[in-house]
């Protein structure tokens, strides 16, 4: 067979890729390296002839010379080089130095996974503890780099990044149980497993991912904004212009067009939107509040919902200076993909709504009102809401969470979590009138949508240890509650032109009030689910872990493992 042949069958082999295979448990691997840690110390690197043998040597297996995590410049054998002076000659499983490594590897390939910076550094502290490394560490984790100190050593600070890699988190974080409860204290094997985790491909190829994206956006715009047909087919044109473009121009020259690939997202979306009003939507005299929801759905993956709702949970645990600062980040985002939306509207869009009789071809040529009401007479033409609300969040859910890198094995339990809350958001805003239930301010929605969403979310942590924030942050994607911000920022700028007109400009006009009211409803389901929920999950790990006990190690309210 042609080897050209073989190449190319082998590449779109590669884009289409889905792992549906069973994974080794982390136990069961964590075993298998404790073992053959065990069988190269006791060989001490020769075999039965006193020969020496490549196979069995431990630098071999264990590579301190390579960065962390993948992404880190950071070297373990950098890090044992500074904490040399303190290793302890009777400890049989492992040098002080193997056990620094082994903490700093783990929290890293935490944050480069999604997890929290306030649940990071909690697992920072009980990780040292469980395996004697250091009753007291110090950790300060930001959004871009984490400083650490063992005892009297000295400051480490190692540049970071975060991402979303759920399939990755999960077992990362099970790790990181296990750990804590005592089941191993081997530096070494916990090293190799999150070498063995992070290395791993993520479970869907490249063009998997893409068509994900596109349908997520596509039936995200009627699920959770409502939309018309005509409005998921204006979502899919938009959507299938920066898809390619995104994959074969941004990402192949990422150092150039990665800084601002957002911006150029949201300016090509706002091409493909004024190409739609201008030859397709206006021939039909419809309401320009359409336009919003086309916005909103071809670009609400970028939009920085998990940043709003837990900046606004680290703020409320303490770590002020990162939440702020992931706030104010979050607001910050959105203004620019406000500006691209804005500058690609004006291609082909610009002065094509008429707002007022005598308005300028300035004001004309903004975006300003709101996205349409969900099922109001006159404005849309849609299915009913329980078809919306049942169906079509179904259908989503298993979308949302392929974003996330979820595996198809390991959706049921995340699965049931964000559909539970999808479908609960849509009864509170959209079930409820005076003839059915009492209808509630929608900050409180919020708070009832997530508080219930979390309890579902530990209750699953606490039965099976998945990770609570898998199932949390899927949610928090569909319902993108910094979404109703852009459009806050675009009317903004038809008030800095002279519109006077208080229904635009009735609602919250202060732009950071909005972000952070938005978060704090959000995060204030999650810290009261959590309140008890960290108690309940520390007790359990505690039975499992004699050396915790027997510290009395005081496991705080700050989430449990999540």
């Amino acid at each position: 067979m042609d080897p050209n042949s073989n190449s190319c069958f082998a590449s779109i082999s590669e884009a289409f890729r889905v792992d549906l295979a069973k994974k080794i448990l982390i136990k069961d691997r964590l075993e298998s390296y404790i073992q053959a840690i065990e069988n190269v110390t006791k060989s001490d690197g020769y075999n039965s002839n006193g020969e020496a043998d490549i196979e069995l040597r431990l630098d071999d297996l264990v590579d301190d010379n390579k960065p962390l995590i993948p992404g880190v410049s950071v070297t373990g054998s950098r890090i044992k080089a500074m904490y040399s002076k303190k290793e302890d000659d009777n400890d049989d499983d492992g040098t002080y130095g193997d056990k620094v490594v082994c903490v700093l590897k783990l929290c890293l390939a935490e944050i480069a996974c999604g997890e929290t910076s306030v649940t990071v550094e909690e697992h920072f502290r009980r990780v040292s503890i469980a395996i004697e490394l250091d009753e007291t560490p110090q950790v300060s984790i930001t959004s871009k780099s984490l400083t650490a100190q063992f005892g009297s050593g000295p400051v480490v600070m190692i540049e970071c990044y975060r991402n979303f890699l759920y399939s990755k988190l999960r077992d990362v974080s099970v790790l990181s149980v296990l750990m804590q409860q005592g089941y191993t204290k081997n530096a070494k094997a916990a090293c190799l497993v999150v070498d063995n985790i992070m290395e791993e491909k993520d479970p869907y190829g490249w063009a998997v991912v893409d068509i994900g994206v596109l349908a997520v956006n596509c039936v995200g715009c009627i699920a959770q904004f409502n939309g018309t047909w005509e409005d998921m087919a204006a979502t899919a044109f938009c959507s299938i212009i920066w898809l390619p473009f995104r994959r074969l121009i941004i990402r192949r020259y990422h150092l150039i067009f990665g800084p601002i690939e957002v911006l150029l997202v949201c300016f090509i979306t706002g091409v493909a939107s004024s190409i739609i009003w201008r030859y397709m939507y206006s021939e039909k005299e419809l309401l320009p509040c359409h336009i919003f929801i086309v916005f909103l759905s071809s670009t609400y993956m970028y939009v920085p919902g998990s940043e709003i709702v837990f900046g606004a949970y680290e703020i409320f645990v303490g770590n002020y200076i990162h939440g702020s600062s992931r706030m104010i980040g979050a607001l910050i985002r959105l203004m620019f993909m406000s500006f691209g939306l804005l500058i690609g509207w004006q291609t082909f869009g610009r002065g094509q709504i008429q707002y007022e009789d005598d308005s300028s071809t300035i004001v004309n040529s903004l975006l300003l009102g709101d996205y349409c009401p969900a099922f109001t007479e006159g404005v849309f033409s849609i299915e009913p809401w329980w078809l919306v609300t049942f169906v079509f969040n179904l259908v989503v859910t298993p979308l949302a969470l392929m974003l996330f890198n979820v595996r198809p094995r390991d959706m049921l339990i995340p699965g049931i979590t964000t559909y539970v809350a999808l479908v609960l958001n849509m009864i509170l805003y959209n079930g409820c009138n005076l003839n059915t239930c009492t209808q509630l301010p929608s900050y409180i929605n919020n708070t009832i949508v997530l508080f219930v969403a979390a309890n579902v979310a530990y209750l699953f942590d606490y039965l099976y240890d998945q990770p609570a924030v898998n199932s949390l942050m899927s949610a928090i994607l569909m319902f993108a509650p910094g979404s109703s911000t852009i459009v806050k920022i675009l009317n903004q700028m038809g008030r800095e032109h002279g519109v006077t007109d208080e229904s635009i400009f009735s609602a919250t006009s202060d732009l950071f009030a909005n972000v952070a009211m938005k978060g704090v409803s959000y995060a204030l389901g999650i810290i009261l689910a959590s309140s008890y929920w960290s108690i309940i999950i520390s007790k359990k790990d505690m039975k499992r872990c004699k050396s915790m006990q027997e510290k009395k190690v005081f496991f705080s309210y700050q989430g449990p493992r999540n």
